[in-house]
């Protein structure tokens, strides 16, 4: 909502008897956002964007209220808010007030928007439950062989439900364009690297693995590969500044306590630069990783990383007794999958 603001203009000499108030209309160069949430979590609210980058936190007090200002950057209009595990999207431009409620226990069909740019909320709020849920990576999936026709019927949805809701704010449809071609066009290049992984991993399986030698552990011991033979060998290929690697660390901690962890060899193998190899000492100690710990030589230009077509991590290996590879993407330490796989071992 604009701010109406009332300034006295002098004519001549300003006095009690001889003058006059004209109204200028002042837009404001940040955007009011408040609210309130029920059943609170921990943290803040974080507002952010990626193009540009942007973040902001937003302290939620006692009550559940919010309130705050905040001056986004004129050049995006969409934005994403997360709260404790869950995020939605956000309309904000600079001279707005915008407002919203919401019950942590029903995030999506509680989130209820109010201020200056409701129209343009409620579409954001409510676009997720027009194209329903997307599970995007049984889409892009290798094995999906209705790959294109599922892709082309999404997109149409998708510019069908912007076409509903033309009267938008032009920032945003055209944002909301540059998505939908962002989508198609990232769909795409992921489903045909996971085609291509695929087919690479296939011609791996069972057979004898990359090796690597005289990679550094955090004490710059040099360590090969092929001391390991002899037992199963699951090989975590990570880096410190990877959130979901990271994720996994609790319960490869977990798995490392056990007895089958006993029984097999426990590998972290780091891709970090040269220049944060402070950083990887520091975090082994720090999360307590006390299986064993290595760092590739040439963090992502490895030939060991090249040879298994690692473009992402974390990435998961397992090796047999003999060296040979048993699976080339194998179950993450936090997934059902990883515990079955441990049993058909038989340590």
């Amino acid at each position: 909502m604009k701010k109406l603001i009332y300034i006295p203009l002098a004519l001549g000499m300003l006095s009690c008897n001889n003058s006059e108030e004209k109204t200028e209309e002042v837009k404001k160069d940040f955007v009011t956002i408040s609210g309130k949430i029920t059943n609170l979590k921990e943290g803040d609210l974080v507002i952010n964007s990626f193009n540009p980058m942007f973040s902001k936190s937003v302290t939620v007090n006692e009550d559940g209220s919010f309130h705050d200002t905040l001056r986004v950057p004129d050049s995006n209009s969409s934005y994403m808010f997360t709260y404790g595990d869950e995020y939605g999207n956000i309309f904000l431009q600079n001279g707005d007030e915008t407002s919203f409620t919401l019950d942590t226990d029903e995030f999506d069909e509680s989130l209820k928007f109010e201020g200056t740019s409701i129209k343009e909320n409620t579409y954001l709020a409510e676009k997720s439950d027009f194209l329903g849920e997307i599970d995007f990576m049984a889409l892009v999936s290798p094995e999906n062989e209705n790959f294109e026709k599922e892709l082309q019927v999404l997109i149409e949805k998708k510019e069908a439900y912007l076409n509903e809701n033309s009267s938008l704010n032009q920032k945003l449809i055209e944002e909301e364009k540059k998505g939908i071609e962002n989508f198609k066009k990232g769909a795409m290049e992921y489903h045909n690297q996971a085609v291509e992984k695929a087919n690479t991993l296939a011609t791996l399986t069972g057979k004898p693995s990359p090796n690597f030698e005289n990679y550094k552990t955090p004490e710059d011991k040099l360590v090969s590969l092929d001391q390991f033979k002899g037992k199963y060998t699951y090989i975590d290929v990570w880096a410190t500044w990877c959130g979901p690697c990271k994720a996994e660390i609790p319960d490869m901690i977990k798995f490392n306590n056990t007895e089958d962890a006993k029984k097999m060899n426990f590998i972290s193998l780091s891709v970090d630069e040269e220049k944060a190899v402070d950083d990887w000492k520091k975090m082994v100690v720090e999360k307590e990783m006390t299986w064993h710990q290595l760092r590739a030589d040439s963090a992502w230009k490895s030939s060991f990383i090249a040879d298994y077509s690692i473009n992402s991590i974390p990435r998961f290996i397992l090796l047999d007794p003999k060296g040979n590879i048993v699976n080339p993407d194998a179950p993450r330490p936090s997934s059902e999958a990883f515990k079955t796989m441990i049993k058909e071992l038989n340590l």
